[in-house]
């Protein structure tokens, strides 16, 4: 596999509020956006696993990466930080952290109903030419967001695509630290950031990680994304109390979602078994812990499954009908009616919906398996140890080979990281470099990383 394009170097941070709304709410969110997010989520509940897919390009051994770690929570200040960056970087065709121009003062409280990252109303020059170093990268985050961390930037078809071009990139013997050719990599498996924001237009995605901000619920995250002719609707549980049921509800349908990886405490539940119409259908992720608690993502309103926004106000109907402690679609299972009068209803006490968890992929498998220690040997602390960022990536191709060529096995790469279209992309021709549609169509990637004082 080609080697990944990667630009490093420090900045100073200072602090900024952030924007905050109530959790995985957001129309103007991208769907492609929110699956990033799920699978960069999915990657951390299992390091062991995703990387298993890695193969020889994870040359820094997977032995680097805590075994487990944490969601990213979603922040609104970074990803209206990385969606302006995706937005702007479109419109003029270009890749590169720096904005390419002097940004408005008003940029963060103008977007996006004011001035969607626009040049003509984004910049202080009212243009933009790729390759131009305007609002720096760190100070054009912080104007949106608190203590930015790093950034990662793609151009591939969809979310499956970008991530996969981050997560498997070819790291070229890089050692257990932050190098130029691992670091997309890194930056999603690291310890040291806790939030993210994530933004894609036009083939563009990019990815903002931060270290504060408001942590949500058990669900970090959710969403919907094709791979390998497959629709997935997946979502991610994280809480110290073991789940007991996962659903979706899709339109008026309650499905029961299957663990695809990671345990019951930090896990993720989904399915592919939907038949989903040309309509556009709202849907939202359920969860139910040991103790009977529910957990709604997101917390307001419904996801929306092709249609022109991401997310909707309109509240739907739980799954879990009240005090029965199962879904809707087992109720009349419990045989509480047929027993009417038989002075036998003492004997089905606390038994509401016993019938649920049959075949429920073995509630107690992971007994014990807490994640407790999910960041032992977490080696993120020196993660930016010699990372240069001084012209290395001169020659490096970046990595479009077969974007979006997917196979039907869902837990393989959606690529064949062989063929397809490369791009160079390095620390000076990235200043200075534009590309027409056919061009996004290829894969390209960069990473920015903080270097720790």
């Amino acid at each position: 596999m080609k080697n990944s394009v990667v630009i490093a170097f420090a900045m100073i941070m200072t602090l900024l509020p952030s924007t905050v709304m109530a959790y995985g709410e957001g129309e103007d969110i991208p769907m492609d956006a929110r699956a990033i997010h799920l699978l960069t989520n999915e990657a951390r509940t299992n390091t062991r696993e995703a990387l298993a897919l890695c193969g020889d390009n994870c040359s820094e051994t997977i032995e680097c990466y805590a075994e487990t770690l944490p969601p990213l929570y979603w922040d609104d200040g970074l990803y209206k930080a990385a969606q302006f960056h995706a937005n702007m970087l479109s419109y003029i065709t270009c890749m590169q952290h720096d904005s390419p121009c002097t940004l408005v003062s008003t940029v963060a409280s103008d977007f996006p109903d004011t001035c969607d990252g626009n040049p003509t109303c984004a910049c202080v020059e009212k243009s933009a030419t790729c390759g131009s170093v305007g609002t720096q990268t760190y100070s054009r985050i912080q104007m949106f967001a608190s203590q930015p961390n790093s950034e990662n930037l793609a151009s591939a078809i969809g979310a499956v695509g970008s991530f996969e071009l981050w997560i498997y990139e070819d790291g070229n013997g890089s050692g257990c630290e932050f190098t130029p050719h691992n670091g997309h990599r890194w930056n999603i498996l690291s310890s040291s950031s806790k939030f993210v924001g994530v933004g894609y237009a036009s083939y563009i995605a990019s990815q903002d990680f931060g270290l504060m901000g408001t942590k949500g619920g058990a669900l970090s995250s959710g969403a919907h994304y094709a791979k390998g002719g497959s629709t997935w609707f997946k979502t991610h549980y994280y809480a110290s109390n073991e789940v007991s049921k996962v659903t979706v509800k899709f339109a008026d349908q309650c499905v029961d979602l299957s663990k695809t990886r990671g345990t019951l405490t930090n896990g993720v539940w989904g399915t592919s078994d939907i038949s989903a119409s040309g309509e556009c259908v709202p849907y939202f992720f359920e969860a139910k812990d040991a103790s009977g608690t529910i957990t709604r993502y997101p917390t307001t309103g419904s996801l929306l499954y092709n249609c022109g926004s991401s997310w909707s106000s309109t509240e739907e109907t739980s799954c879990f009908a009240a005090g029965d402690g199962g879904t809707g679609e087992n109720t009349g299972d419990n045989g509480n009616g047929e027993n009417t009068g038989d002075n036998g209803n003492g004997e089905n006490t606390g038994d509401n919906g016993n019938g649920e968890n049959t075949g429920d992929n073995g509630n107690g498998e992971n007994t014990g398996d807490n994640g407790n220690g999910e960041n032992t040997g977490d080696n993120g602390n020196g993660e930016n140890t010699g990372d240069n960022g001084n012209g290395e990536n001169t020659g490096d191709n970046g990595n479009g080979e077969g974007a979006g060529n997917g196979n039907k096995d869902d837990m393989s790469p959606s690529n064949n990281h062989e063929d397809g279209c490369n791009m160079t992309l390095n620390r000076s021709s990235q200043h200075g470099m534009g590309f027409g549609l056919l061009a996004m169509l290829c894969a390209m990637t960069a990473v920015l990383r903080r270097r720790k004082a």
